[in-house]
């Protein structure tokens, strides 16, 4: 399977505001939920979880 871009951020959207919503990492994996997993292992997110956002481009 193709690895996909994931862009991670936090979980819970009322901290991630006050936060200014930023950009945690970029995880590539073969899923939502692998990215969000991997995520975590490497300490992204922090207590309250992380949200993983698929960037990659389609191709025309």
């Amino acid at each position: 399977m193709t690895l996909l871009r994931f862009d991670i951020y936090y979980e819970n959207r009322e901290y991630a505001r006050m936060m200014g919503d930023p950009l945690l990492g970029v995880v590539y994996a073969e899923s939502k939920n692998e990215a969000e997993t991997i995520a975590i292992k490497n300490g992204l997110g922090g207590t309250g979880g992380c949200w993983a956002v698929c960037r990659n481009e389609k191709s025309e």
